[in-house]
């Protein structure tokens, strides 16, 4: 059956009442033609012209009109021609006016057929589900895209309200739609909600209502319906990205930081504690493997972290190599032992590029205090992750209030080691180096000192870990050098003639990766004016060992100059001898932990005896560190090490101090016999060698 529209009344689905005026419409039913039968298809004809008349119809009088006239023409034209000539004009004027009045119906006709085609056609393919609702608010029309939103036929859905196919908690919702819809005609309202599929799983869905209540003759709703699954997938999935990181999937910054403020929220009282994580040394691993040897660090390290935590526990990602996890109803002690689990998971070897590869962790703990917030909690673990570094790394640290102390006065010897670079307030004090077999000062090793302008002289140890850390120590480093060479051509100037001194000078990691650092040597050279085998470089194995392929490249740069090397702290490090054979080394300066106890039987005599002997065999010279006593200058002596220096000699000392020694042919004695005391006025405290930042004895570029 076909339905063919009437000119006025709503449609029996309730839709004519929304579409155009030429398109509202009432439905009858007409029989389809069958296309073997004759008879049939000429009822269909027939009703189609029947149609058509009743839609000529109102016009009608026109034609009686038109009938009438001629009836006039002819009744009078015997008697009267103007009378019949005027009938005959106006009843063809009549009758081409109807033609075209006719001809505007079809068109009109014509026109409302393709709207209601096209209309029909969009209805059928849409994607988005109409729903038309009474008054009663029950549904009485559904479009046919039912089956392929709902998976549900038309007939399944009809005469049920729109509250029965609603998800209990949205059923107020769209009570409320339907309200405002009904109250407010012709106006356009919206909600989300869920949609109960044929299966009785939920959709999601955005619906806009328009009321029907136009003019008052079509009460009821049109609802159209859109599917809001992808939509809701793409929101999820850009929620995801915001608040996680993308490489291990664990939450970011962001969201731990609003998950620590909802905990402290939570639980006003009690226990909740956050911890900081930190690789230690994760940047060996991308220098020396690459980027996706790190990348696969970070993700295992992720897993791992959730193996060690509870469901209800948050792990995130806090950048780089930094961790965070945040721990519910958990004391300083539940916290330690999560730490430790922590710390135990990462201790197993990673398998990196069919090699295993070990790292650590150094992990900051801070429990909340009353009044604690969230930036101060956070805070906290930070500084006590900081702490553990600090202290050896691998391993964890509660936070007290002391290390907060400890990282403000951090931050503000920061502040004025910069100002105290770019106003140059350091002096360089000069320890003598000693021929052990005549006692004659051949050389001195350069140590700076902070001149600070309320604190006085500042040792190495206040500053130089600080000065590695933050990177102060490159210009820095380079400042000590200019210095050093400038007063060697001076001193060099003062000897007059004899034996050219030498004059050492560290160099930190820092120093020797950069690309110019041989630059900076030949023109440090070159302004002073001294030779270039008159200097000499210091490095420990550490400082080779930080990245070694370019250490040995910078080291073989510098000793084209003619520039010598020497080889600190020989035996505290990684102590291999193939760093003898691999860098191009001079001079291997032996420990002092080894020379403290040279004088006895012990295994430190054993271990220098080696040493002097392998440079002996390798051609390389040897200088004994930290030598404080007769009896270990006298030994180290008998064993055949060349050079010496130490508190024995002489403490480092200010420029002005060198002028006796400049033109002693010996040192002879303990401190402050002779030529050999510390500088006027200098405390022997603040000259003491200090630590490196690596925590060794000494820091470079300013032991």
């Amino acid at each position: 059956m076909q339905d063919v529209a009437k000119t006025s009344g709503p449609s029996r689905y309730g839709i004519g009442a929304f579409l155009p005026t030429p398109c509202r419409m009432e439905t009858t039913r007409i029989p389809k033609p069958a296309s073997n039968s004759i008879w049939p298809r000429l009822r269909f004809r027939v009703h189609q012209i029947r149609g058509l008349c009743r839609r000529i119809a109102p016009r009608l009088d026109l034609l009686v009109l038109a009938a009438t006239l001629l009836m006039l023409a002819l009744s009078v034209g015997a008697h009267n021609f103007a009378v019949a000539a005027v009938s005959l004009v106006l009843a063809g004027l009549v009758l081409a006016r109807q033609f075209v009045s006719v001809r505007e119906v079809l068109e009109i006709d014509m026109a409302r057929r393709k709207s209601e085609a096209r209309f029909g056609w969009l209805v059928m393919n849409s994607s988005d589900l109409i729903i038309s609702v009474d008054s009663a608010r029950k549904i009485d029309y559904v479009s046919p895209s039912v089956e392929r939103v709902l998976r549900a036929g038309e007939l399944q859905l009809l005469g049920a309200r729109l509250t029965d196919i609603a998800h209990p908690e949205d059923c107020a919702a769209v009570d409320g739609l339907l309200d405002r819809a009904m109250r407010s005609p012709g106006e356009r309202t919206s909600v989300e909600w869920r949609l109960r599929q044929a299966d009785g799983s939920w959709l999601p869905v955005e619906t806009v209502a328009t009321s029907g209540l136009l003019d008052g003759d079509a009460p009821g709703v049109v609802l159209n319906t859109r599917d809001l699954r992808e939509r809701k997938a793409l929101e999820q999935k850009l929620t995801f990205q915001a608040f996680h990181d993308p490489l291990t999937r664990l939450a970011n910054r962001s969201l731990f930081r609003e998950r620590v403020e909802h905990a402290l929220e939570r639980r006003q009282s009690g226990d909740t504690a956050v911890l900081f994580i930190d690789l230690d040394n994760f940047k060996t691993i991308n220098d020396s493997l690459g980027h996706a040897a790190g990348d696969h660090v970070l993700v295992e390290t992720a897993h791992r972290l959730r193996s060690a935590l509870r469901a209800e526990d948050t792990a995130a990602r806090l950048g780089g190599d930094e961790f965070g996890v945040l721990i519910e109803d958990a004391d300083v002690t539940a916290s330690a032992r999560v730490a430790e689990r922590i710390r135990i998971a990462l201790g197993v070897p990673f398998w990196l590029m069919g090699q295993e590869v070990y790292i650590t962790a150094s992990i900051g703990i801070a429990t909340r205090e009353p009044g604690d917030t969230a930036t101060e909690l956070l805070r906290n673990a930070d500084v006590a992750m900081y702490t553990a570094k600090t202290k050896g790394k691998a391993r964890f640290e509660v936070f007290e209030a002391r290390m907060h102390d400890a990282v403000v006065a951090r931050l503000g010897l920061e502040a004025e080691l910069r100002r105290a670079i770019e106003h140059q307030e350091f002096v360089v004090y000069y320890q003598p180096i000693v021929k052990l077999e005549t006692g004659e000062v051949i050389g001195a090793e350069a140590l700076v000192r902070w001149q600070h302008p309320t604190r006085g002289l500042v040792p190495p140890l206040e500053f130089i870990p600080l000065a590695e850390e933050t990177g102060l120590i490159v210009p820095l480093g380079a400042w000590i050098l200019r210095q050093a060479c400038r007063q060697l051509a001076e001193w060099q100037r003062l000897r007059g003639g004899g034996e050219p001194f030498v004059m050492n000078v560290n160099l930190s990691s820092r120093q020797l990766v950069r690309e110019a650092i041989a630059d900076e040597v030949a023109a440090a050279v070159d302004e002073s004016g001294i030779r270039a085998s008159w200097l000499v470089l210091e490095v420990t194995e550490t400082v080779l060992m930080a990245d070694p392929v370019v250490a040995a490249a910078a080291l073989g740069h510098i000793r084209d100059l003619g520039v010598r090397v020497a080889l600190d702290d020989f035996g505290s490090g990684y102590s291999s001898l193939s760093h003898l054979r691999r860098f191009p080394i001079d001079i291997v300066k032996i420990d002092k932990s080894f020379v403290d106890d040279v004088a006895g039987d012990g295994v430190e005599s054993a271990i220098a005896r080696s040493i002097i002997n392998l440079g002996r065999a390798m051609q390389i010279e040897t200088v004994a560190e930290g030598i404080e006593a007769d009896e270990q200058a006298e030994t180290l002596r008998s064993l055949g090490c060349e050079y010496g220096q130490g508190y024995f000699f002489a403490r480092p000392l200010e420029p002005s101090a060198w002028a006796g020694l400049l033109h002693s042919e010996a040192i002879i004695g303990a401190e402050g016999e002779a030529n050999a005391g510390p500088a006027d006025g200098v405390n022997p405290a603040q000259t003491v060698e200090s630590a490196p930042a690596s925590g060794k004895r000494r820091g470079r570029a300013a032991a």
